[in-house]
């Protein structure tokens, strides 16, 4: 009798092992907490998470482009009753507006990667020393800030197609 109740309650485990968080993503690198996944392009990318805050950068130091920039994805999930597009614009009204700042916005827009659209911007500083790209995204209560920033004088031709492409791995659990 015990070895049937054990042998019923093993089947049941390994039935339900990892069903609900199994992985969506199949990568070398990868990068998971409990809201996202993501393919990193190497084991030289580095993460480090700060509350909200989740830092990607590349610690091999003879690298150029893509790889010298920092990324980064900052969640909020605050109730904030508006749309994506419309976080987009109040974001960038915000710097935009601020004196000393000094940006210059490149491109504004909008992207599908996958199944999910997100709303985009690019700029750089009016002296153009660095360039920054931003994706927002918003799943159910949750707005996602997708960024990549690079000093200009390495930038050496990455764009917001680069950064894209570092992201497309994205899954939002």
């Amino acid at each position: 009798m015990l070895n049937k109740s054990l042998l019923i309650a093993l089947l049941l485990l390994i039935s339900n092992c990892g069903s609900e968080k199994q992985s969506k993503l199949n990568c070398e690198h990868k990068f998971a907490d409990d809201s996202i996944e993501l393919c990193l392009p190497s084991e030289d990318w580095r993460t480090e998470k700060f509350g909200k805050y989740i830092l990607f950068s590349n610690a091999a130091s003879d690298t150029i482009g893509i790889n010298r920039s920092v990324m980064s994805i900052t969640t909020r999930d605050d109730n904030m009753n508006i749309t994506a597009e419309t976080y987009r614009n109040q974001y960038l009204d915000s710097l935009t507006k601020s004196p000393g700042l000094g940006l210059n916005l490149l491109s504004k827009g909008s992207i599908t990667i996958g199944d999910k659209r997100f709303y985009d911007f690019e700029m750089r500083t009016t002296k153009g020393q660095v360039y920054d790209y931003l994706m927002f995204y918003k799943k159910n209560s949750k707005h996602y800030v997708l960024r990549g920033i690079i000093p200009h004088k390495i930038r050496d031709g990455v764009d917001k197609i680069d950064f894209q492409e570092f992201f497309k791995s994205l899954h939002i659990k």
